[in-house]
């Protein structure tokens, strides 16, 4: 009799200890309805101009540094916010129609070294986990708003005389021609991979297309745009 209670003893403990394993590795893929994390993202910035006078003066390496997070709303749809601090130079080619056609240097090159606060608010689809990863989707907007500006125009031949600031209204006072703020588009997708317990390393690429002008004059007319790596760890 005795034996038989330790067995059923034994067998009650086995069967209570397993449940229990199996509920602590059910909580551990419960995932939380936030998560927060830290992003570094390079980016590779460009123009965009509807102005024949405007060209792009090459490709820019710029940085994107700060918080992210992901709020749950329901199963694989996340709301995807956070803070960006957001480096982004840029070249701009003006082609000096007022000046004699027939000079062969009447160009001006403008460096644009502007830093923005930024807010991405956007929808993200993730999948379910595969071997440890998830794949995700998302497309959204992000105001930023301007708290650092620099515009100046490269030394260089200007009607046969070299010059530092041209004499055209059009570039004058440049720093105060950039408007204080930025609305873009985001759209991009990446995966996240988990690291163990509720900690995932993010890798992704978006493009952040920018919907209005950088810059008052109308003379120039400047949309900037950037592809971006992103590098996070979520929480």
């Amino acid at each position: 009799m005795k034996k038989l209670i330790l067995l059923s003893t034994l067998i009650s403990l086995f069967y209570i200890g397993n449940a229990q394993h199996d509920q602590v590795i059910q909580d551990s893929k419960q995932e939380n309805i936030l998560r927060l994390g830290l992003h570094f993202t390079p980016t590779v910035g460009f123009i965009q101009s509807d102005k024949t006078n405007v060209k792009g003066g090459g490709a820019s390496i710029g940085y994107n540094f700060g918080l992210l997070g992901d709020i749950r709303f329901a199963e694989n749809y996340y709301f995807s916010t956070g803070i960006d601090v957001v480096s982004s130079p840029l070249k701009v080619r003006f082609i000096d129609t007022l000046r004699d056609p027939y000079l062969s240097k009447n160009d001006v090159i403008l460096n644009y070294k502007l830093q923005y606060l930024g807010f991405p608010l956007s929808l993200k689809l993730k999948t379910d986990e595969i071997h440890y990863t998830k794949f995700f989707g998302q497309f959204g907007v992000e105001p930023q708003f301007n708290i650092s500006k620099k515009v100046r125009p490269n030394k260089g031949t200007y009607a046969g005389t070299d010059y530092y600031v041209p004499v055209e209204t059009a570039f004058s006072n440049f720093n105060d021609d950039i408007n204080f703020v930025r609305i873009s588009m985001i759209i991009g997708g990446g995966i996240e991979y988990s690291l163990g317990g509720k900690t995932s390393f993010v890798a992704g690429i978006n493009y952040n297309g920018g919907f209005t002008d950088i810059n008052k004059q109308p003379a120039l007319k400047i949309s900037n745009n950037y592809i971006a790596i992103n590098l996070g760890v979520l929480f």
